[in-house]
């Protein structure tokens, strides 16, 4: 791992953390994970769209799993 991507690693626990947090402090229990969105996927929807790599705002992906469906939608 290069040094770019351990500082978006960085990056990605912080917002992880940050989540956490703001979760806990309503009483949501959570399982939270990042993930870099699949290169050809992204590509796909570059075409699809017609966009520039600058427009995308969802390159990395975030998984909050929860208990319950009322806690989903809160």
């Amino acid at each position: 791992m290069d040094v770019k991507q351990k500082d978006s690693m960085d990056e990605y626990k912080q917002i992880i953390n940050t989540l956490y947090d703001n979760l806990r402090s309503i009483g949501i229990v959570a399982e939270i994970s990042a993930r870099v969105k699949d290169p050809y996927s992204i590509l796909q929807k570059m075409n699809r769209k017609s966009l520039d790599i600058r427009q995308l705002s969802d390159i990395v992906a975030f998984r909050v799993i929860v208990n319950n469906e009322d806690d989903c939608y809160r």
